[in-house]
C-alpha cells in the first residue's frame, strides 16, 4: 500500500499521540485539522490503524514473559488451535507465527514462575504436542520507537517510550479497569465515548485517566500501525552478547532511536540479552541494519538469531471482564 509523504508524517506524529487534539497535531505539522481527521479515518478503516494503549503492568505485581518457540508436531489443525488459544489466553499481550529458527513467538504475563510454567504447559495440553525448542526471557525494559521510516517523517520526529518492568504494589479497581479496557476500542476515541461505553461519569473518566497517568500505569494512547498492510516486512533480532552492561544497553537504544527501521528494543534477561522489533522493505535492509549493528557494538555481541515474522497480532483479553489476573488486585 502506498501513501504519500504528508499521510506518512501524520502516522507517525500521531502514533504515540492518540489522545493529543488533533489542533495541536496540526499546527506542529504545520497542516489542516481536517486533513488529519481524514487521514486517520482512511487508515483505520483500511484496517492499518488500531487503538491502543501503553500499560505498565509491572506495577500491579505482573512480570512480562517473551518466549520464542516450536512444537514438536505438525498439522494445520493443531497450529489453528493454538494461534486460537493464544488470541483468547488473559494472560497473552503478543503473539506471532514465524520463520527461521522457531515457528511461534508470545509475549505473556506471569505473577511467578511457576504460572509461567503453567502456561507453558497449557500450550502442550492445546496443541497434543510438546515444546521441542523454545528461546524464554524476562523483559526488563522496553523501548518503543515510532516509525520515522514513513515516507515524509524527519528525523526530529522520532519519539521513544521508555517502561521498566520495576516491581510495585498499585492496585487498580473495577472503573480503571472498566476505562482501560474501553481505550482499546476503536470508537473510544474522546472521553465522552468512554463516559458512554464504561455508563462512569465524564468528570470521573477525566480524574481516573489523570490518575493512571501519575501513577505511570498508563504511560501512552496510542495508534497501533500495521506494517505489514503497508508492504513492510518484519523481523525479530535476539541478541546474545558477551555481557552487556548498562553503558552498552544505552548504546544499543542510540543505535536504535538513529535507525529508523528499528521500532522496539527489549531489555531481556534469560536465553537472550535483547530484542529489536525491526521493519523493513526488504532482505537487503535487513541484511545493511545487522552489518551495521555489528560495527556500533562489536566488542559485546556474541551471536544474532533472526526470525522473519510472518503473522502477528495483539490481544486485547488482558483487559476482559472475566480477566483472571485482575481479580488479583484491589
Amino acid at each position: 500500500m502506498k501513501i504519500s509523504t504528508a499521510e506518512g508524517r501524520i502516522l507517525s506524529a500521531y502514533q504515540f499521540q492518540a489522545d493529543t487534539p488533533v489542533v495541536h497535531i496540526a499546527r506542529q505539522l504545520k497542516c489542516q485539522p481536517h486533513t488529519i481527521h481524514y487521514t486517520l479515518r482512511k487508515f483505520q478503516e483500511l484496517g492499518v490503524l488500531r487503538r491502543g494503549a501503553f500499560v505498565n503492568l509491572a506495577l500491579l505485581g505482573l512480570t512480562l514473559y517473551q518466549m520464542y518457540f516450536s512444537l514438536s508436531g505438525a498439522g494445520i489443525r493443531r497450529k489453528k488451535r493454538l494461534l486460537e488459544s493464544l488470541h483468547k489466553h488473559y494472560r497473552v499481550s503478543w503473539y506471532g507465527e514465524l520463520g527461521g529458527n522457531f515457528q511461534y513467538g508470545v509475549s505473556f504475563y506471569a505473577r511467578e514462575p511457576n504460572d509461567a510454567r503453567a502456561f507453558l504447559d497449557e500450550i502442550a495440553q492445546v496443541t497434543g504436542d510438546g515444546v521441542s525448542r523454545k528461546s524464554l526471557a524476562t523483559i526488563a525494559k522496553v523501548h518503543f520507537l515510532n516509525k520515522t521510516y514513513l515516507p515524509g517523517s524527519r528525523k526530529a520526529d522520532r519519539d521513544v517510550v521508555s517502561i521498566s518492568s520495576s516491581a510495585g504494589t498499585q492496585a487498580i479497581d473495577s472503573k480503571d479497569h472498566a476505562i482501560l479496557s474501553a481505550l482499546l476500542r476503536e470508537d473510544c476515541d474522546s472521553l465522552q465515548t468512554i463516559s458512554r461505553v464504561t455508563g462512569i461519569a465524564r468528570t470521573t473518566v477525566e480524574h481516573r485517566l489523570k490518575a493512571l497517568r501519575e501513577n505511570q500505569l498508563l504511560h501512552r494512547q496510542i495508534f497501533r500501525i500495521s506494517a505489514s498492510k503497508l508492504g513492510f516486512h518484519v523481523y525479530r533480532v535476539l541478541i546474545r552478547s558477551r555481557g552487556l552492561s548498562e553503558k552498552s544497553f544505552a548504546a544499543l537504544l542510540e543505535f536504535a532511536r538513529a535507525t529508523p527501521s528499528v521500532v522496539a528494543l527489549n531489555e531481556t534477561l534469560g536465553a537472550y540479552d535483547a530484542e529489536l522489533s525491526v521493519e523493513v522493505e526488504g532482505a537487503e535492509a535487513l541484511t545493511k541494519l545487522v552489518e551495521e549493528l555489528a560495527v556500533a557494538l562489536p566488542q559485546h555481541i556474541d551471536s544474532i538469531d533472526i526470525s522473519p515474522v510472518l503473522s502477528q497480532a495483539t490481544s486485547t483479553n488482558l483487559f476482559s471482564p472475566d480477566w483472571p489476573l485482575f481479580k488479583r488486585v484491589a
